[in-house]
């Protein structure tokens, strides 16, 4: 039915589809297996013990993989756009603010890039302002490294040393110093994430605790759990604000214990009834302190009176702090 040039153009679209299918699931697959060492490294710097779960890490590989071209189709979109724009006020841009918008679109992509990438691949609540300031910084310094690189390469005799392999060595040269800034630039996002102010170094950790299950047992009686950011932002009960390494901590220890859980949107609850949970309960578990052990035979007379107060004192103390927290937490709201 087709003559010989029909057959040879459906040829070529099949082997062009095939290869483009081929390129694709390719690119799927890597990202597949480099995504997970990425949100480890991530994850270490902010001192999570856990990742993302499987239906969290699916979703966010489908949103990557399905905005980034998108993105970078608006990017080119807007740069056309500012080309052409520069073009037809060139006459009258004495002062090249067209040719400094242009040069400013390709970081200003970078800058948005690297923030989303700080904000969503961490499996805990990052403030976005934080990562922008992070995400401005590798940017920065991502441009510099560029610059450098290029002018580096430039004038080097690298293609003689390794001939037809000269790109190899320099492709990975540069996906180390990449890499290098991304994980810079997470380090100053969490440096700021976990910043204390004077207020919150000097307040206890058994008083952050405290402060965070009060705001989820108020959540609990109207029915409703709790995100990161309301906790991280929430200065009217939880006093001087809670700093993100304090938040780390109490929810490493209270998600170990069964305290508190998350919900299917990452959002927290209790998941302890309140009136058996006393106040002893909580400080044993934030102020973690040795038993104190019985005094040997062979002890100074000194060391066994130390001993016999101290334990005297912790008995004293656990019998003063058994007091529910739902009756502590009740005698707040009503004062």
């Amino acid at each position: 039915m087709f003559g010989d040039r029909s057959s040879i153009s459906v040829y070529e679209l099949i082997r062009v589809g095939s290869s483009s299918y081929r390129r694709l699931r390719g690119g799927l697959c890597y990202t597949h297996k480099c995504e997970p060492r990425i949100a480890r490294a991530f994850n270490n710097i902010w001192c999570n013990k856990e990742n993302r779960g499987a239906v969290s890490s699916f979703l966010l590989y489908w949103a990557v993989l399905s905005l980034a071209p998108v993105i970078l189709g608006l990017g080119l979109g807007i740069q056309a756009y500012l080309y052409a724009a520069a073009k037809s006020i060139a006459g009258i841009d004495v002062l090249g603010v067209s040719a400094f918008l242009l040069s400013l679109l390709p970081f200003s992509l970078s800058v948005l890039g690297l923030s989303a990438l700080y904000v969503t691949v961490p499996n805990c609540a990052v403030p976005f302002r934080h990562a922008l300031v992070g995400g401005t910084a590798a940017a920065i310094a991502f441009s510099i490294a560029k610059a450098t690189f290029t002018a580096v390469m430039a004038n080097s005799s690298y293609a003689l040393v390794y001939g037809a392999f000269a790109a190899v060595p320099v492709f990975l040269l540069w996906l180390y110093v990449t890499w290098i800034i991304v994980l810079s630039g997470a380090i100053i996002v969490h440096g700021l994430t976990a910043y204390q102010s004077l207020e919150q170094a000097n307040r206890p950790k058994l008083l952050k605790a405290l402060d965070v299950l009060y705001v989820l047992w108020q959540a609990q009686h109207r029915g409703e759990p709790v995100s990161e950011i309301q906790l991280l932002r929430n200065q009217n009960t939880v006093l001087g604000g809670l700093d993100g390494e304090s938040w780390r901590q109490i929810r490493e220890s209270f998600v170990t214990n069964k305290l508190i859980t998350q919900s299917s949107q990452g959002k927290f609850l209790l998941s302890k009834d309140l009136t058996r949970v006393s106040l002893n309960d909580i400080k044993t578990l934030i102020n973690i302190e040795l038993d104190v052990p019985s005094a040997p035979p062979d002890a100074c007379p000194w060391q066994v009176t130390a001993n016999e107060l101290l334990q005297a004192q912790r008995r004293e103390q656990s019998v003063r702090l058994d007091v529910p927290l739902s009756t502590l937490f009740s005698e707040t709201c009503s004062t």
